[in-house]
């Protein structure tokens, strides 16, 4: 139950219940698994909800919200598209039973409807699951040559929480040879330039993700934070989820 806002995301979520959306006055539900929605009408105002490849999501309204045409009891406006056209997810960690870690990385889903999870079975996984033998786990005590090579030989990296002071960029996706790398932030893991370089610089290599890291402004300025080479393929994109700057 939403509240006390003006708007917001939600994405690969079921909720079993109605879907309250209080006093928001602006939402994007997206490959989401609802049973309905309400929201508050006391006073009437204009809001406006966009649900996209979301199951149980309402019909579009043939209007656009207009307070001014009809500013007694003014319709919501409803957007519903089907399906998303492309939708990739946050890569994550999980532990099984023998305490054995495991990174996975959501494939790319095309025209996809409701949440992600629910459609995996042993015939249809949308993630891909890597072993930590491929995984770098670095903190900010780790030189970042270390965080390079371990990037430049092909392995994922995930950085514990911490404050990370950067000499020059992390470098992802200069292996061509390797796709789909992750670098993945715990605990928001902070960046920081020192020397006026980006944070991070993502080279050509297909389906990067970058997620769950701050980028933070050094002392000296820099001209970009994050940094991405031209190119890709439409059919392995790239990802960056939950960067902050």
């Amino acid at each position: 139950v939403p509240s006390k806002g003006s708007g917001g995301f939600i994405a690969d979520v079921q909720v079993d219940g109605t879907l309250d959306l209080v006093r928001q006055q602006q939402w994007l539900i997206r490959n989401c698994k609802v049973n309905g929605t309400r929201y508050f009408q006391s006073t009437p105002r204009a809001v406006n909800f966009v649900y996209l490849g979301t199951t149980g999501s309402p019909k579009s309204s043939g209007n656009c919200t207009d307070s001014g045409r009809n500013p007694v009891s003014p319709e919501p406006q409803v957007i519903q598209e089907p399906t998303t056209p492309v939708q990739v997810e946050k890569p994550y960690m999980s532990i099984n039973a023998d305490g054995k870690y495991y990174l996975h990385i959501p494939q790319p889903i095309f025209s996809g409807h409701g949440v992600s999870w629910e459609a995996r079975d042993d015939h249809n996984d949308h993630t891909q699951r890597v072993s930590f033998e491929k995984v770098f786990v670095a903190s900010n005590e780790t030189k970042l040559a270390v965080i390079n090579a371990k990037l430049a030989a092909g392995k994922h990296v995930i950085l514990t929480p911490g404050i990370y002071h950067l000499s020059a960029p992390i470098r992802i996706g200069w292996n061509e040879t390797v796709q789909q790398q992750v670098l993945l932030g715990l605990g928001m893991a902070t960046l920081i330039p020192t020397a006026g370089t980006a944070a991070v610089e993502i080279g050509p290599a297909l389906g990067v993700r970058v997620a769950g890291v701050m980028l933070q402004a050094g002392q000296n300025h820099s001209k970009n934070l994050l940094w991405w080479s031209q190119g890709g393929d439409p059919k392995n994109p790239g990802l960056l989820s939950d960067v902050f700057a």
